[in-house]
């Protein structure tokens, strides 16, 4: 439980995207909050929407417009694990190569 505290996710899905638009995201080496929680992905909302994310398909939590959250993805996360965040019928796909914790995942518009 005390692993889990420096990551945070949840809130409710209020999500409106372009129908089939497929939208740009960045994987930057590093955490968005030095020190922070090992084994947690940063994903950092640019955008005006509320987006569910996932990791190799497993729902990690929920982003909020314009915010960042750690979600923990715990021993569970591959080597190489494929992030999808959904947003309405908006998505963002990346290719984690190497843990996944060593990422801040930033979703732009």
């Amino acid at each position: 439980m005390l692993a889990a505290a420096g990551c945070r996710g949840g809130g409710a899905p209020v999500a409106a995207g372009a129908p089939g638009h497929e939208l740009r995201s960045e994987l930057r080496k590093g955490t968005a909050t030095p020190g922070a929680v090992h084994r947690c992905l940063f994903v950092m909302n640019h955008t005006k929407q509320t987006a569910a994310v996932f990791v190799d398909g497993r729902h990690a939590g929920w982003i909020g417009p314009e915010s960042t959250a750690g979600f923990f993805v715990g021993r569970s996360a591959p080597a190489r694990a494929r992030l999808t965040a959904v947003a309405g019928s908006a998505t963002w796909e990346a290719t984690a190569e190497g843990p996944v914790w060593d990422f801040t995942w930033h979703l732009l518009p």
